[in-house]
């Protein structure tokens, strides 16, 4: 009998038990799929860097390893393996630069697309995205001459897991952009020693590679190659200059070896020991790894925006499910009261209650952990379309789902029981009687005659119906004010993302183009003024950036230290904005600016004093005068009295900026020609990454408004519907007194109507409120945002609002013209 009743009432109630069910799915469908996605992201990338035995650090050398080098490092606590590697950079005969890798047994194993290894000398496997199996590489440049052979034949086309982003990095050949890449046998090298060192470190393997647990391995590591770094690069020094030595020496025809005047070789031995500064360049994955650090800033990103707003959408659902339930109960107390009358227990009675609400509960939770699990990380996976990323393995988090099934059991299956009982204490005869109409009261606004007196009829009734009905109110309030809290959210995120990208590059960094020198410089040599002329960069700077870190005596963080003689300028190439008062600025001799993020971390204000150290420990301490306006990254901008004060020696300059008009490639080949540049970087590139990297999280956003919006589809229709169900005899008693389908509906949706607008203007300020509590969580140190709604956001979140609440009246008028004046008047007496 109590099944039969709970299948009649499923069945009878149908659309309140699916929409119970929806928002149930949609609540922990969201949750789980935004909250699983991070980890799917970086677990199936580690899994792909396992699987292909990807090092976990790399060690380069400017002037190559030693037999002692090598050892030095396999012998090093926490390495697991450490294997010698050959590279080198080339111009290839239809402009592209590559980099040419050799083949690792045990590291680095490139993914065979099609083909087959190399058999003989001057066969390759070359990058899958842009050689096919047969195609002949013509090298025309290659500086250091490290290969064998000028021509290569492709037998295989790979895919490197060195490359995880469509932008492969940077070169010093070509237009300093790397285009492709190729693998060959390292005995195609012409190399007298190795250039790089790739490492794995003990057990680094059995965790996620972004997650801290493999980073304290790794750093362990690295913190020991540091701490021998020096003494191998002097001892290197020493090999290299006593082998010069050795070879000069043994130039010397023996028959005069006794009356040779050996200081002849003062100054060329002089030369090279002054020449020779070996210098071990040491990178984790982050840095060596084209791309990888790119995929866990997004993820990163994905990961704090799921701790906050599926948080918020869960509170809705649950608030949401409860009410419908309550209201439900208390809808069908005369049902409660023909069960008790006919002897059913109140164990059984709640029982009936329990299937009904545990079932679409249960079917909820199922299909939305699920469809969550399954759909949402594979959606944004998708959006990272500047990577070059493996088949995304799905996981499903027992611990998330025996955690939300347990929670949404217990809350939905304590409501009920609470409720049933709260009913089921009065008698079966006061059950069987309607509960009397609400007793009406004088409100706030009838003491406004001016304004009341103006209202017609049916408004009267519809204010007072609010007033008289709280609890419904309230929970329509709540209901669809969170919603709209969540789209204004959404969209505010998306304003503040899409604006921040290009005020940073374009805005507040006005240079075009940067050209990073070997070493640093007092002045640009005539010799660059004549190619800057030559090839129209306009306004050439000479500016010394470099890192440090900056503290408070706390905490600390990285930033960097820029610094010029120019200062005429470099003010043109830097709009400084001052933070309190809008006003921009210009940095002088003895100014000291700092960029908002940094202020705000470290606490620091305008004339107090922030702490830099160095690499090698030293500290200076600086006053700060302004602290400017900056998004990505953090900035101290000295005067050069300033910088000619505190480090006690002349500023040079390590970097130059200029305006320029043109072809950026062209120029970047020009300029890499001249042996003062190593790297040519383009604010354009720069934009373009930076959006490129926004991409995933502009989709999250758009997924976040989405699924806000069938959230409150959902809400309003349960709403709605709660709500005529609940008022049959009145909505009857209209129509048997001569209101027309028309005025009925009228009568009930003027209702909704004023909630949902009195619900918009809460949700809107609210939603402004979660919106920065949003942005306090998603920004990173290294980044922030722009802290701006729209109109044109306030004004959408509102009109989807409307807009759903227009299409729900269309639904619910279809069904009160249903209802049956007869049958919902009869007397239950």
């Amino acid at each position: 009998m109590v099944y039969k009743n709970t299948l009649k009432k499923i069945k009878k109630s149908f659309g309140r038990y699916l929409s119970l069910m929806i928002i149930v799915l949609l609540g922990v469908g969201f949750y789980e799929g935004i909250s699983q996605t991070s980890y799917d992201i970086t677990s199936s990338v580690s899994e792909y860097a396992n699987s292909q035995k990807l090092m976990d650090i790399e060690v380069v050398s400017t002037t190559g390893f030693g037999e002692e080098d090598i050892n030095s490092l396999r012998n090093l606590l926490g390495v697991k393996n450490a294997v010698e590697a050959y590279s080198a950079d080339i111009l290839v005969d239809n402009g592209d630069s590559l980099r040419v890798h050799s083949i690792l047994k045990t590291m680095n194993k490139p993914e065979i697309i099609e083909g087959e290894n190399p058999q003989n000398s001057g066969e390759c496997m070359a990058d899958y995205r842009h050689y096919k199996v047969g195609d002949t590489i013509n090298v025309i440049e290659d500086k250091n001459d490290a290969l064998k052979h000028k021509k290569y034949k492709v037998t295989a086309t790979v895919k490197s897991p060195l490359y995880m982003a469509v932008d492969y990095g940077s070169t010093t050949v070509g237009d300093g952009s790397l285009d492709s890449y190729i693998y060959v046998e390292k005995e195609e090298f012409d190399l007298e020693s190795c250039t790089e060192i790739c490492i794995t470190v003990k057990n680094a393997g059995k965790y996620n590679g972004y997650s801290e647990k493999y980073k304290k391995k790794v750093d362990g590591v690295l913190d020991d190659i540091e701490e021998i770094k020096e003494d191998r690069q002097q001892l290197r020094d020493d090999y290299l200059i006593d082998e010069f030595e050795k070879k000069l020496y043994s130039e010397v025809d023996p028959a005069i070896s006794t009356v040779f005047d050996y200081s002849a070789f003062d100054e060329p031995i002089a030369e090279f020991e002054e020449s020779v500064n070996t210098k071990w360049l040491i990178s984790d994955r982050d840095d060596c790894i084209a791309g990888y650090d790119g995929i866990g800033n997004g993820t990163n990103v994905i990961t704090l925006v799921s701790n906050v707003i599926p948080v918020f959408f869960i509170i809705i659902v649950i608030l949401m499910s409860s009410n419908s339930m309550a209201r439900m109960i208390v809808e069908e107390r005369g049902e409660l009261g023909c069960l008790a009358s006919l002897g059913f227990s109140d164990f059984k009675i709640i029982t009936s209650y329990l299937i009904y609400v545990l079932s679409a509960t249960i079917f909820g939770n199922v299909l939305g952990f699920f469809i969550g699990s399954r759909t949402i990380p594979d959606i944004i996976y998708g959006t990272f379309s500047f990577y070059l990323l493996p088949k995304l393995i799905l996981t499903y988090s027992k611990t998330h789902f025996y955690a939300m099934f347990i929670v949404s059991i217990i809350i939905m299956s304590s409501v009920t029981v609470f409720f049933t009982n709260m009913e089921l204490k009065n008698t079966p005869a006061s059950l069987l009687r309607p509960l009397p109409p609400k007793k009406g009261q004088k409100i706030f606004l009838e003491r406004l005659s001016f304004i009341w007196s103006r209202l017609s009829f049916s408004w009267k009734v519809t204010i007072r119906n609010i007033v008289r009905y709280k609890q419904r109110g309230i929970m329509t309030l709540i209901g669809v004010a969170g919603c709209c809290a969540l789209i204004v959210t959404g969209f505010g995120l998306r304003d503040s993302t899409l604006k921040v990208v290009d005020r940073q590059f374009g805005g507040i960094l006005k240079y075009d183009v940067m050209a990073v020198l070997t070493k640093e410089k007092d002045e640009i040599s005539d010799d660059l003024k004549e190619v800057f002329d030559k090839e129209g960069l306009k306004n050439p700077v000479l500016i010394e950036q470099s890192s440090y870190k900056a503290s408070n005596n706390i905490k600390s963080m990285e930033t960097y230290l820029i610094s010029t003689k120019n200062l005429k300028q470099f003010n043109h190439f830097f709009e400084f904005v001052d933070i309190s008062s809008g006003k921009k600025l210009k940095l002088g001799k003895d100014s000291v600016f700092i960029t908002k993020k940094m202020a705000n971390d470290l606490n620091v204000r305008v004339g107090k004093n922030i702490t830099l150290k160095n690499s090698y420990g030293e500290k200076y301490e600086f006053k700060v005068d302004h602290i400017v306006e900056n998004y990505i990254e953090n900035y101290i901008y000295i005067g050069n009295h300033i910088y000619d004060d505190k480090f006690s020696e002349k500023i040079k300059g390590n970097m130059v900026i200029a305006d320029f008009d043109g072809d950026y490639n062209e120029l970047a080949k020009k300029l890499l020609e001249e042996d003062d540049i190593v790297n040519v970087n383009f604010m354009s590139d720069l934009l373009k990454t930076a959006k490129d990297t926004n991409v995933s999280l502009d989709k999250v956003i758009i997924l976040i408004v989405v699924v806000g919006i069938l959230l409150v589809i959902v809400v309003i229709y349960n709403l709605t519907s709660i709500n005529i169900s609940e008022r049959k005899r009145e909505i009857a008693t209209l129509k048997v007194l001569g209101f027309t389908d028309n005025e009925s509906n009228s009568y009930i949706y003027r209702e909704t109507f004023v909630t949902a607008l009195v619900s918009i203007i809460i949700g809107l300020f609210t939603g402004r409120i979660f919106f920065g509590l949003v942005m306090d969580v998603i920004e990173s140190e290294a980044m922030t945002f722009f802290r701006i709604i729209t109109v044109k956001s306030y004004v959408i979140s509102a009109l989807i609002i409307l807009f759903v609440n227009f299409i729900m009246q269309v639904f619910t008028y279809m069904r009160m013209k249903k209802i049956n004046m007869v049958e919902s008047l009869k007397s239950v007496e």
